[in-house]
């Protein structure tokens, strides 16, 4: 039997997150984001917004490789 392989989680590449830090604006879930967004987020680090759903919430892909669902525009 074949061992089968995990699918590799998406990664942010290093030198995005590193000008992310210094340039992107803090997470402010007031602000309205779109896909390709960038936000430095206080316990989550740097991510970057990968889909807008139609419930109103943002998926963003993290510096860690979690990728996790948030609030945007209220």
């Amino acid at each position: 039997a074949r061992a089968r392989r995990k699918p590799t989680a998406p990664k942010l590449p290093p030198d995005e997150v590193t000008r992310a830090r210094v340039r992107a604006d803090p997470y402010d879930r007031s602000r309205t984001y779109g896909a390709g967004d960038w936000f430095v987020h206080p316990k989550f680090g740097v991510g970057r917004v990968e889909t807008v759903t139609q419930e109103g919430h943002i998926e963003v892909l993290f510096e860690d490789g979690q990728q996790r669902k948030m609030l945007h525009a209220r």
